[in-house]
């Protein structure tokens, strides 16, 4: 015996529900109840409240990636990670953990003639919480040590001196930094 007739319902029964179930599928209640479904979500999803973020604001990070003047060229990707919410009135406008990515913009290697490595990145941006790009402004740049004179002192006496090379600027991974918007910033929460 099928279990919907053990708990009462009889052949009736199940007639009578299927008849309800075919009649509100032709009648386009079912597609209506849908639709209505559909349109509250949607209605919700374009009630967000919207949020500004403020030119100006601060924000911690950390680069996840190692710079290095002679490894990279102008151009090159640098990403780094947010180190702490960024709030506006309690409301976490970017999480702490959230990725942002940065560009070598001037990359010089270190030199013959004691001449020093500098790397230099720029244009970050990370993502709010709702996915919407946040630039920052911000520069980072390292120099390597510079060797000239003690080059060009070397090759007055000798020749070999003009084969030291300046030291390479090296930007770590892990350096933190404070940044700050780049201008305000509309988030929907």
């Amino acid at each position: 015996m099928p279990r919907y007739l053990r708990r009462g319902f009889s052949v009736k029964h199940i007639q009578a529900i299927l008849l309800v179930v075919l009649t509100l599928m032709s009648s386009g209640m079912v597609d209506a109840g849908i639709q209505s479904i559909r349109a509250t979500a949607a209605n919700q999803l374009s009630n967000k409240t919207i949020v500004k973020l403020p030119s100006g604001t601060p924000v911690a990070l950390r680069l996840l990636d190692t710079v290095d003047s002679n490894q990279v060229s102008v151009g090159t990707t640098v990403n780094f990670q947010v180190l702490s919410d960024v709030k506006i009135d309690d409301v976490v406008l970017v999480k702490a953990g959230t990725m942002g990515q940065a560009q070598v913009i001037k990359a010089d290697k270190n030199g013959m003639i004691g001449q020093a490595g500098e790397v230099m990145i720029s244009d970050f941006y990370t993502t709010s919480v709702d996915g919407g790009r946040v630039p920052l402004m911000a520069t980072l740049s390292q120099e390597g040590k510079d060797k000239m004179v003690l080059s060009l002192v070397g090759t007055i006496i000798c020749l070999f001196p003009i084969f030291i090379k300046g030291g390479k600027a090296i930007i770590p991974a892990g350096t933190q930094k404070t940044v700050y918007t780049a201008g305000e910033v509309s988030v929907k929460i």
